[in-house]
């Protein structure tokens, strides 16, 4: 699978894959254009999965296009085609756990995050209760163990879009059940007093936290804090154990006595 990635595609295209999903990006200025270069990808695509004996199943191959402002039409969208069956056109997709619209709001996403959080935040209460009830700040070690990262899985490929409000707000949405449940608080309560109360950092303020330190310990970009730019060279980065060759590995040898000074 990794050598699709070396496959030449038209300039502003781009694969992308992980395990056996394999994810085109198309940028065009028009339908046309889209259309030239999928058709284009897709032929080298199948003359790759030919050579090495593997084919595409149109069933599970979709199309999303991603518009602003109209550019693009649904109900007349490029015509991308694989062994002369046109590919299936959706409004929403699901890649990694992360589920993309043609406006990429994010609504769907959180929608079912939301929607998923509440039941894990209500089975892991009930539980905890059960088993743990005169522990009071168990659930809130819960929440910073188990729900604030499920919250926050996949960051890194909305994080970019946190300057939008309406993204801010569906996040901050997020924590209502599982901070009224630590709180204790009446369901009328505002989710800033809840912030407030219960003393745990707005979602969108961690996820920008979270997004910032993705971008500079793994991506290497600087990035920059209302005033203040913090630079991917000042900091440590993540060594791949498997970049070092065995030989240039450093031994470090340790034991129980006190060192002798001999050494």
């Amino acid at each position: 699978m990794d050598t699709t990635l070396d496959l030449r595609l038209p300039q502003g295209s781009h694969i992308q894959a992980y395990a056996d999903d394999i994810i085109v990006v198309i940028r065009g200025k028009d339908k046309e254009e889209i259309e030239r270069k999928g058709n284009a990808i897709l032929e080298k695509l199948l003359a790759w999965g030919a050579e090495h004996k593997l084919s595409f199943n149109i069933q599970k191959t979709f199309q999303m296009p991603i518009t602003f402002g109209g550019r693009l039409n649904l109900r007349n969208p490029p015509i991308i085609s694989i062994n002369n069956h046109t590919i299936q056109v959706v409004n929403n997709i699901k890649y990694l756990r992360v589920t993309w619209d043609c406006c990429l709001t994010l609504t769907k996403h959180f929608k079912a995050l939301r929607d998923k959080t509440d039941s894990l935040t209500y089975k892991l209460s009930t539980v905890a209760n059960e088993f743990y009830s005169k522990r009071s700040g168990l659930f809130r070690k819960i929440y910073y163990g188990a729900i604030e990262p499920y919250l926050l899985f996949g960051v890194g490929a909305w994080g970019n879009r946190l300057k939008l409000k309406k993204i801010r707000d569906s996040l901050n949405s997020l924590q209502r059940r599982p901070l009224i449940k630590i709180t204790k608080a009446y369901r009328t309560i505002s989710t800033e007093a809840l912030q407030v109360i219960a003393g745990i950092v707005p979602l969108d303020i961690k996820a920008k936290g979270v997004f910032g330190k993705l971008l500079l310990t793994t991506i290497n970009n600087d990035i920059k804090f209302g005033s203040k730019t913090f630079k991917w060279e000042d900091y440590e980065t993540r060594l791949d154990p498997h970049n070092i060759h065995p030989a240039d590995n450093i031994s470090i040898t340790y034991d129980k006595h006190k060192p002798s000074g001999r050494d």
